[in-house]
């Protein structure tokens, strides 16, 4: 009797410790990818997520052969591409004007299991080319006006908005000539006096669009339900020309290199895109919107406008 009221007490235990478990992933949402090979069966979307965002940098860098690795690595994850007509046929040409785009279109498919209910999910990923506007670029050069001390001259200075915060940012950046230089020039010092700096900012920033559909259970139909987008950036600053000190100067330019991503707040959320849908709605919050780029004694670089775009259509 003993031993069958332990067994009875054992199992009420380790019933009282799988139920709020469960209870907690109801809650939020299980999502499973479609279309995994070689066993990938615990690929998420966080996954994908950050090997997009790898290979945006991989782009940036031209560096192609490891763009290549990460596309195929994508593919068996379960990504597939797509053309943006072949897109615009399978969600019912939804108000698009373009039909031809220098992105590149990626789809990914999924199951999002929730309050008793299992939704069809499709993502489709708008990563930039050169020849997209989902890609920018450019050279600002910038020299100081006025003599001031190494330690409060600025340097560079990055920021990155987006419309309710962001989860994680790597691009953002702010130097002083000293901190910027100081492991360049031994003789630099917090308080030597620059008198003549001039720097060359060459930036560059690629803008990655997340779109995402639920089907219909009724009509069968993918409908929008979520549009997000991230940034990943560069800026290589080249400085050619700098006296500091009584005499001090360099003799052959500096290069320095920034670069991050930016995320913003519930990027890529399927539980925002399945509320949104129920309510007939689309989720737009989640874009980083610009990145402003400043330089030496603060003056502007650049301000590059991300595009943010609604539909796929928009982008070119």
């Amino acid at each position: 009797m003993k031993r069958i009221i332990s067994s009875i007490m054992a199992l009420m235990l380790v019933l009282s410790m799988v139920i709020p478990v469960s209870a907690a992933e109801q809650a939020q949402g299980v999502e499973t990818i479609v279309g995994n090979i070689k066993g990938r069966s615990l690929t998420t979307i966080e996954n994908i997520d950050l090997l997009v965002e790898e290979r945006n940098q991989a782009y940036l860098e031209e560096n192609y052969e490891l763009v290549d690795n990460l596309t195929n690595e994508l593919h068996a994850c379960g990504m597939e591409t797509i053309t943006l007509k072949e897109l615009n046929e399978l969600i019912g040409n939804e108000q698009v004007a373009a039909t031809r785009s220098g992105a590149t279109f990626e789809t990914v498919y999924s199951t999002y299991s929730t309050g008793g209910k299992t939704y069809d999910i499709m993502r489709v990923y708008a990563t930039p080319t050169t020849s997209s506007n989902l890609y920018m670029t450019g050279v600002t050069a910038v020299k100081n006006s006025a003599s001031a001390q190494a330690n409060a001259m600025s340097f560079v200075n990055i920021t990155v908005q987006a419309a309710v915060g962001l989860a994680s940012n790597t691009i953002s950046a702010v130097q002083t000539v000293y901190g910027a230089l100081k492991s360049y020039i031994s003789a630099l010092s917090t308080t030597s006096t620059i008198k003549n700096i001039s720097s060359s900012y060459t930036w560059n920033a690629a803008e990655t669009c997340v779109f995402v559909y639920v089907k219909s259970s009724v009509t069968g139909a993918w409908m929008q339900a979520a549009q997000y987008s991230k940034a990943t950036a560069t800026v290589t600053v080249v400085t050619p020309t700098l006296n500091y000190g009584t005499s001090g100067a360099i003799t052959s330019a500096i290069t320095k290199t920034y670069s991050g991503s930016a995320t913003p707040t519930n990027y890529n959320s399927t539980a925002k895109a399945v509320t949104e849908y129920l309510g007939a709605g689309l989720y737009d919050q989640a874009r980083v919107n610009k990145i402003v780029i400043k330089g030496i004694e603060g003056k502007a670089v650049k301000t590059i406008n991300l595009l943010n775009p609604d539909i796929p259509g928009m982008i070119s």
